[in-house]
């Protein structure tokens, strides 16, 4: 396997990825779909065009203005060969939000 040689730009999006995965769930959707997109080196319009949505409505899922679908999340991600993870966060400890939850009968 023939390994290619990184650019500098190659290496500048590479740490800005890895310092920005320190930081993931402060991250927007969009904020990682740009990142990734540039990362690959693909145009709005080149990943629009993968992903079957409009370009202007991927500019605004990127910029915040759209709140997509999951469904639309996932067809974006596809080409950029990410998989779309939606999972809860507790904004509590776990422990007490069972305690909370649970209802004692006697």
């Amino acid at each position: 396997m023939i390994r290619k040689r990184l650019s500098i730009i190659d290496d500048m999006v590479l740490s800005r990825l890895e310092a920005t995965m320190s930081r993931q769930f402060e991250q927007s959707p969009g904020d990682w779909i740009r990142m990734v997109r540039l990362a690959l080196r693909m145009t709005q319009a080149e990943l629009a065009e993968r992903a079957h949505v409009i370009q202007p409505h991927l500019a605004g899922i990127e910029r915040g203005k759209i709140d997509s679908q999951v469904t639309t999340l996932k067809r974006i991600f596809g080409p950029l060969s990410c998989d779309l993870v939606v999972e809860p966060r507790p904004i509590r400890p776990t422990k007490m939000c069972f305690e909370e939850g649970r209802v004692v009968t006697r």
